[in-house]
């Protein structure tokens, strides 16, 4: 009988046209005329949105074909799948290609297509003549001895063609290392046979049970290249001390295990026969699974009815690649393999990623705003990545780039742009604003937290203000009434300005907060003080509303100093004291030369005193002061006054002398003696009146004896007259010498 080899491929499409499209397809197959061919095409959606797919068949005119189910178009939610069975009939032997085409959308344009190969074979098939035929004696398959016996079989391999036939000839499975074979590669003649003889021994520690091997015999043919291998099983049953032993809690499938992750199983040994070990574990299979496939303990004991577990512990690191991988657990006695089972591993990449981004952003009304974070690799897998974005009612926001590929350990900056208008923008305030960064097996949703605010500048915003230049008199208020304006069409609430950018105490608004209707205005008054001497200044007067609505405007205090209202010169100059503790003592004059009083007039500067300590000056009036200091000898002090409003004298400079040394002189002690001769004399004239007034007191009596008559009181006058006459006449005389001593 001739042999028939179908080859079946699986073929995977992730075309680059169809974006976020998997297919998978069955792509040969092999029928006798007559019977239908089927294959299997699955289509997956892969992106993060619905995707509306169509499937059409090309067949040449020998074959019929159609889909099943009908019609062969479908949307597909994400990660959906859908089947499609396309059936052809050949009508005649041959070889045929199918065109498979995929349309992504609802256009009928293909975006890619996969071709299916078709063998249509006769239904009668010739008969068909084995090389080689491959038999054992004795014919029974089952055998059995005692631990230590030897068993015997003989194995004939006989060449059925014309051409020189080869064999070769092994043991697999038990016993595999105790069998010996007469000869293990030999050469069989055309149309002849050669007999091996095959002895089997069972090793005396052999425990009993029964145990399975195969004889295997591989042959060729000298004219061909092709080679058969033939498998002979083999059932023996040993009788021996018993040995029953019991796998538990095996996996039933392949064990799955990401990048970095340790899995570990706990498989059970359990004894149910006499044999207690101790018993040797292994893990075979190729050296790229045993770098990450390990079991603990490798050696123990188990009592009868008793059991023991083995650790198997599986950890691929992040450069294994991403396959499935076979193992095999083996368990051995006394060098004899007691079982050896089959497992697997499936090692998978892991995907995962972070988005890192501050914590809090201030998005300005009418401006284009960007908020950067970061999505970051942190699996093992290259990954596809998009952004999706949540709606924000009058705000456009859209991610660059909005789709991306990042490698393992890999990262990418992501801005996501943020526009508003006056009118159309959402109402000022805090804001979540959320997106959703997605791979195509993970998604993790994101907040950014947002402060929506007002520009501040003007056109952009609601709030306007109307005067921004203001010219004051240095030291005289002035007061202005500035407007602010809503063109909004609701009403503001709680509108206040600001004067920002100068000095405290050179403004006052007068007015608080005010409500400003929808397109109406309010008027704020503003009163400036600004001292004089100082500058013209740039500042900014700042509207806000109580829902966040603000504007602000440069404006201009423009200050015009007064031109010479007061006047100083110095008439004076005196200095007292040591070098060290030098006096300065100045006499000016000020005068005002305004129209207007000017109060407060005083020295001006930290270490000067005037006496009086201030005055006040009419328009056109004049005063005189002394201003004092302390001054080191050889400088020049600038000397000057100033108003209670702030307003200076230009400074006039005033050089402090030294002290200058004197010789002794005799005047100040004739000064001094001159003094106290004018002391003593005025002491002793003031005595002698004294003595005068005491002589004419009238007697107590008078003042005590109310009955003292007139008469007597008269003559008492007269005593007191002629008393005092002789005095009067010496004091003229004195006056008149003196005067004519003069």
């Amino acid at each position: 009988m001739k042999r028939i080899l179908v080859l079946v491929l699986f073929a995977s499409l992730a075309a680059a046209a169809c974006n976020y499209l998997d297919v998978s397809v069955l792509d040969s197959q092999s029928v006798v005329v007559g019977e239908s061919a089927v294959y299997p095409v699955t289509i997956t959606n892969t992106g993060l949105g619905k995707q509306f797919v169509s499937l059409y068949a090309s067949c040449p005119d020998e074959v019929a074909c159609l889909f099943d189910p009908q019609p062969s178009y479908a949307e597909l939610e994400p990660t959906e799948s859908v089947l499609f069975n396309l059936v052809a009939n050949p009508d005649e032997i041959g070889d045929y290609i199918l065109s498979l085409e995929l349309s992504s959308g609802y256009g009928f344009e293909a975006c890619d297509s996969i071709d299916l190969f078709l063998t249509a074979l006769n239904e009668e098939t010739p008969g068909v003549v084995e090389p080689f035929t491959v038999t054992i004696s004795p014919e029974t398959l089952n055998a059995s001895g005692w631990a230590g016996d030897r068993l015997e079989f003989t194995v004939r391999i006989g060449n059925n063609l014309l051409d020189t036939g080869y064999a070769e000839l092994w043991m697999e499975g038990a016993f595999e290392g105790s069998t010996y074979f007469s000869s293990s590669a030999l050469t069989v003649p055309a149309r002849d046979y050669r007999e091996v003889k095959a002895s089997i021994q069972i090793p005396p520690g052999t425990p009993g049970g029964f145990y399975d091997s195969a004889i295997v015999v591989r042959t060729t043919l000298g004219g061909s290249c092709c080679e058969e291998t033939y498998e002979i099983p083999l059932h023996a049953c040993v009788f021996a001390k018993e040995l029953d032993l019991e796998l538990l809690n095996e996996p039933i499938q392949c064990i799955g295990v990401d990048h970095g992750e340790l899995q570990e199983w706990m498989i059970g040994v359990r004894n149910d026969g006499r044999v207690e070990g101790p018993f040797n574990v292994f893990i075979e299979g190729a050296d790229d699974v045993k770098d990450f496939v390990s079991i603990s303990p490798t050696r123990f004991e188990v009592a009868k009815g008793d059991k023991q577990y083995v650790t198997v512990s599986i950890a691929p690191d992040a450069g294994v690649v991403l396959d499935r991988y076979h193992f095999s657990l083996g368990l051995t006695y006394l060098g004899f393999t007691v079982f050896q089972k089959p497992f697997c591993v499936d090692v998978f990449g892991v995907e995962n990623f972070t988005i890192e981004s501050g914590d809090d952003f201030v998005v300005r009304r009418c401006r284009v705003e960007t908020i950067l974070f970061t999505v970051k690799n942190t699996g093992t897998l290259e990954d596809d990545y998009q952004i999706e974005l949540e709606d924000v009612p009058g705000m456009l926001v859209q991610a660059v780039p909005a789709t991306f590929s990042l490698g393992p350990g890999g990262s990418r900056d992501v801005e996501l742009v943020l526009s508003t208008s006056l009118n159309t923008a959402p109402d000022l305030g805090d804001y979540d604003l959320k997106i959703i960064v997605r791979s195509p097996r993970l998604a993790k949703r994101v907040t950014f937290p947002v402060t929506f605010v007002s520009s501040e500048l003007p056109g952009e915003s609601f709030l306007s203000i109307t005067e921004h230049y203001f010219e004051v008199n240095a030291g005289v208020p002035a007061q202005f009434s500035v407007h602010v304006q809503n063109s909004g069409e609701e009403a503001l609430r709680a509108v206040e300005l600001f004067v920002e950018g100068l000095a405290d105490n050179w403004f006052v608004v007068e007015a608080g907060a005010q409500d400003v209707g929808a397109e109406g205005e309010s008027v704020f008054n503003v009163l400036f003080f600004v001292p004089a001497g100082e500058a013209s200044r740039d500042f900014q007067l700042r509207a806000t509303a109580l829902n966040g609505e603000s504007v602000r405007v440069n404006a201009s205090l423009e200050v015009v100093q007064p031109a010479g209202v007061l006047d100083l010169s110095v008439s004076g100059v005196e200095f007292y004291g040591p070098a060290e503790d030098r006096q300065v003592v100045v006499s000016v004059v000020v005068t005002n030369n305004g129209p207007s009083i000017v109060s407060g007039v005083k020295a001006a500067g930290e270490g000067f005193s005037s006496q009086p300590s201030q005055v006040s000056l009419n328009p056109g009036e004049s005063k005189s002061m002394i201003v004092s200091f302390k001054g080191e000898p050889g400088t020049r002090v600038p000397v000057q006054v100033t108003s209670s409003t702030g307003m200076l004298t230009d400074p006039v400079e005033v050089e402090v002398a030294a002290p200058e040394s004197q010789p002794f002189t005799w005047l100040p002690l004739a000064i001094v003696a001159l003094i106290v001769l004018l002391a003593a004399y005025a002491w002793y004239t003031n005595k002698g009146i004294q003595e005068e007034k005491n002589e004419i007191q009238p007697p107590e009596h008078f003042a005590e004896d109310d009955s003292v008559s007139e008469a007597r009181l008269e003559e008492f006058e007269e005593e007191v007259e002629d008393k005092a006459e002789p005095k009067k006449k010496f004091r003229k005389k004195r006056k008149k010498g003196k005067k004519k001593g003069a």
